[in-house]
């Protein structure tokens, strides 16, 4: 049985007891209204539901803005969706070869390595109805021709490579972005397939709304800190503020559901950690940490985070110790994700078998190279920051935030952080009305550090193999990002009353500069408003569809700022959380998961 903290009415003291209720166990006091939110924290104030319709609309039109294949490995995520779609079985993790169809796609979108970024002209956009589906491509059968030819005769630098590396991925994200697909051709009359751009511009709003909730889970993640609304509302927009966020997230891109089920998992162990679970945390734990470990390898990293977070649950109610729970938890995600590695390591003797041994060899390292780690550590430190922020390209990005303004905003992040670490409490004294802990913010960023040293060791193999960086990705970050943001927004309310409404600002700023240079840079047309015009001859979507999106951009951001602005005003001193729902229901019993 899980132990669970009670505040005494009578004493305003925290007794410990278990479930069951033993001698220690005191009355429950009755919750507020609001308290019967989905996650047990409340309901979300106005301006969180804002921040994720924006996300939604911004990620939106990315999803238009930047041509097919400029995100990382899109057009290999498409392939094996487009395979599995048609009802084949999931691969191997090295039987599954590029098909016709992306061959001949990326032909018309000039995805090639040795090309500079194209710009597509209004004038060439072919009309919606001739625009060619998957079988006018040459279907999704293997490519016999698997690295195309340039017209000089060598070898393309683009795709399609000999092996698609997806399959390495577990099969969740990919099966469910294949019955999308399924369900869109169930529904469509006729007998013909929907143009290819139709499909890859409906995967992409797919993506999109997988990333949606990202800001009601940061702001539940700071209410289950101890923190306000007010920092809850300021967690929910920084997603926001990061470009690179929605130049992936509005694409075909595993990373995306990784994101989603990382956040969950935060809300669940920022409560855990705080004495906050009941049998269903449990199970609902080890459901979120199976699905990670069905979507991505870096769900490894979440076991530690998971098994310290029950730790710190133990200490901080000081009960029965936390084998069951965890025991519970990891069971759970065993039966939900594990088998899939445990399957790997059956069959092929290995639990995460790659093509990097056959695609990656030493054959490739320049001549007179030698690897040295302290350059290879700078050069890695540098791309992480950056390419978290803004990194939109295939191969060599040519759109990024400049330097200084990267520094800068990473920089306050890292303020806000230290501002909130020197207000944390030491301890781990029971009660999440006792507003935010030092070890909550150890916890954060656990992850993160656990993730960052995988990615590291994983790349210097690379490095030290081919002399080239690679799997340097600010993206794999996402999935770990939510609680480092609620613990910077609780510092960033502490710095100003406010500073919700400078994050707003900042993400204007940041979304504004980056779709302005990939819609300049990536469409053409007639006059001054030329690559606007691009952009909607080369949508799948009707012109009107997609300005109507930008309108109601516009006009959500507005209200958003407003709602932001009021909020600051009518909330009270950020030194005390604002909700009587997380500082009353402490309980295990009491709460839900």
């Amino acid at each position: 049985m899980a132990t669970t903290i009670h505040r005494s009415p009578a004493t305003g003291r925290d007794a410990v007891g278990d479930e069951a209720g033993g001698p220690a166990a005191a009355p429950r006091p009755r919750r507020r209204a609001g308290a019967s939110g989905p996650i047990g924290t409340g309901r979300p104030p106005l301006a969180v539901w804002l921040a994720a319709l924006l996300l939604g609309l911004v990620g939106a039109l990315w999803s238009v803005a930047q041509p097919h294949y400029r995100a990382p490995d899109e057009a290999a995520h498409v392939d094996l969706v487009l395979h599995l779609a048609e009802g084949n079985p999931y691969p191997s993790f090295d039987g599954r070869r590029f098909g016709e169809e992306i061959g001949l796609d990326d032909d018309r979108y000039l995805v090639d390595l040795a090309i500079p970024w194209p710009r597509f002209d209004e004038a060439d956009a072919p009309p919606r109805s001739d625009r060619p589906d998957v079988d006018d491509l040459g279907g999704t059968t293997p490519d016999d021709d698997a690295r195309r030819l340039g017209p000089d005769g060598s070898a393309r630098a683009g795709y399609p490579y000999v092996y698609n590396q997806m399959p390495q991925h577990p099969p969740l994200y990919y099966e469910a972005m294949a019955t999308v697909l399924r369900v869109e051709r169930w529904l469509l009359p006729g007998d013909g397939l929907p143009s290819l751009d139709r499909e890859i511009g409906l995967l992409r709003l797919a993506n999109v709304l997988l990333l949606v909730p990202l800001p009601l889970l940061a702001w539940a993640v700071v209410r289950r800190l101890g923190g306000d609304d007010r920092a809850g509302t300021v967690a929910a927009v920084l997603p926001l503020c990061v470009p690179q966020l929605a130049h992936v997230g509005a694409a075909v891109n595993n990373d995306n559901l990784f994101a989603l089920v990382g956040a969950g998992l935060a809300v669940l162990l920022a409560g855990v950690a705080r004495g906050r679970r009941t049998r269903a945390t449990d199970v609902g734990v080890g459901v979120l940490l199976g699905l990670a470990l069905l979507t991505k390898a870096f769900a490894a990293m979440f076991v530690p985070w998971v098994v310290i977070a029950y730790l710190v649950g133990w200490r901080t109610t000081r009960g029965r110790r936390p084998v069951v729970p965890t025991a519970v938890a990891g069971a759970v995600a065993l039966a939900v994700g594990g088998w899939w590695w445990l399957a790997n390591w059956v069959r092929e003797g290995e639990p995460a078998p790659t093509t990097e041994s056959l695609t990656r060899t030493t054959a490739d390292r320049p001549d007179g190279f030698s690897p040295d780690q302290l350059s290879y550590a700078w050069t890695f430190a540098g791309r992480m920051v950056t390419r978290t922020w803004a990194w939109v390209g295939f191969g060599t990005p040519k759109f990024d935030l400049p330097v200084a303004l990267v520094a800068l905003t990473a920089g306050a992040i890292l303020v806000a952080t230290l501002v909130a670490l020197r207000h944390a409490r030491p301890g781990l004294r029971p009660g999440p009305d006792d507003g935010l802990r030092r070890v909550d913010v150890a916890l954060a960023w656990l992850p993160v550090i656990l993730l960052v040293a995988f990615v590291y060791r994983r790349a210097w193999g690379l490095f030290e193999t081919t002399g080239r960086f690679a799997f340097v990705q600010g993206r794999y970050l996402f999935g770990v990002g939510a609680a480092p943001a609620a613990v910077a927004a609780i510092g960033a309310v502490r710095l100003h009353r406010r500073a919700g409404v400078a994050v707003v600002g900042l993400a204007v700023v940041l979304q504004g500069w980056m779709l302005a240079d990939v819609v300049r840079g990536s469409w053409s047309g007639d006059g001054r408003l030329g690559a606007l015009d691009g952009v909607l001859a080369w949508s799948p979507w009707p012109a009107a569809a997609v300005v109507a999106v930008a309108v109601a951009a516009t006009v959500a951001t507005v209200v958003l700022t407003v709602a932001v602005w009021r909020s600051a005003a009518a909330q009270p001193s950020p030194t005390k959380p604002s909700g009587g729902p997380i500082g009353e229901s402490v309980s295990g019993a009491g709460s839900t998961a």
